[in-house]
């Protein structure tokens, strides 16, 4: 996977992992990515420490897929929920964010269609405090 893609998703996901310091720990905010896949489609995936949401294109199961194309989950990683083509909910424990950073690089590449060398990113980083 690209590694300029990684750090620039690890650097918003360290702001969202800011005072987590266990799995017990409320999240205080999320990030939305939002990316251009190979053929032009705007695509985005949100992230909150322990979670990834994803607009999900596709009918295929989201697990199943994501094993047979390779990618490298966390190793405790479970379907929360997903609607087929529209979206897919993935949570799981504790892992640093530049691991979470490598699991979203690996989606928007091996799921969602991005081009690996080229695709850039807008990232957006909203409180979830009232």
């Amino acid at each position: 996977m690209a590694a300029n893609q990684i750090a620039e998703i690890a650097v918003s996901l360290s702001k969202i992992y800011e005072g987590i310091s266990s799995s017990d720990d409320p999240p205080t905010a999320y990030c939305t990515i939002e990316a251009t896949t190979s053929s032009d489609a705007q695509v985005w995936i949100q992230a909150l420490p322990g979670n990834v949401n994803m607009v999900y294109p596709l009918t295929e199961e989201p697990l199943e897929l994501l094993s047979r194309r390779g990618v490298r989950s966390p190793p405790d990683m479970y379907l929360v929920e997903w609607a087929p083509g529209e979206y897919a909910t993935f949570g799981f424990n504790d892992i640093t964010a530049r691991d979470h950073s490598s699991f979203i690089d690996q989606l928007f590449v091996k799921i969602l269609g991005c081009d690996d060398e080229t695709y850039s990113l807008k990232t957006t980083i909203e409180s979830l405090e009232a």
